[in-house]
């Protein structure tokens, strides 16, 4: 019935094995895709959650849990299920990694704008003494074929300080969304097209991205 298309049928006769066999996580897998099918985001959610603690890496769990948690509308379990999955490994995979970025592109650009509206109320205290932000290097000279490498070394020292177990390093994504979200501010992109930061600009990106310092070079 689940292949065929009848949704409600499949729910009808899932939920009376279900009833007989309570910790099968094939049943509450099947289950909740049919739900979701079905169009019923929450029960599906319910039912795949329950599945996913039976069988915690099953790819099939991971990606209908995250599909049902994007029907719901629940992007941070959505994005944690995707990231789930992509873990788990395997082949198709294109689509999956595609909405991931997109939906993290769209929780932290959420996250920026909620600081913009709060940011009278942050104060340095509410900063950890140990984060930090890579921005890209700032290039010094109009150059293109050199922006590659402003990039590519900003990203360079980003693995290496992660690697620092007393350094929180802040998401690399945020400050580009950031500056996106204040171009009038701050003049994103550069006129060289990267997202480097200025001394002046420095102290009050910090405290919306919360960084105590940024980190960056120049080419």
């Amino acid at each position: 019935m689940l292949q065929a298309g009848d949704y409600a049928g499949a729910v009808t006769l899932l939920r009376g094995e279900q009833a007989r066999d309570p910790h099968s996580a094939q049943l509450e897998r099947e289950l909740g895709i049919a739900l979701f099918k079905s169009g019923d985001a929450a029960a599906a959610l319910t039912e795949l959650y329950v599945a996913r603690q039976i069988q915690p890496r099953n790819r099939a769990t991971l990606y209908f849990l995250g599909c049902a948690a994007d029907l719901a509308g629940d992007s941070a379990l959505a994005l944690e299920a995707y990231r789930a999955c992509l873990a788990v490994g395997g082949t198709g995979l294109g689509p999956v990694r595609a909405r991931a970025t997109a939906l993290q592109t769209a929780v932290l650009k959420q996250e920026m704008a909620l600081a913009l509206a709060r940011e009278p109320r942050i104060k340095l205290d509410d900063v950890p003494l140990n984060a930090v932000a890579v921005p890209e290097f700032a290039l010094m000279g109009e150059a293109d074929s050199l922006r590659p490498i402003c990039r590519g070394l900003a990203a360079i020292l980003l693995v290496d300080l992660r690697k620092v177990p007393q350094l929180r390093v802040v998401d690399p994504e945020r400050l580009p969304l950031l500056l996106e979200l204040r171009a009038d501010r701050w003049g994103s992109p550069g006129g060289n097209g990267l997202f480097a930061v200025s001394s002046a600009s420095a102290p009050r990106l910090g405290l919306l991205l919360g960084a105590r310092q940024f980190i960056q070079g120049e080419v």
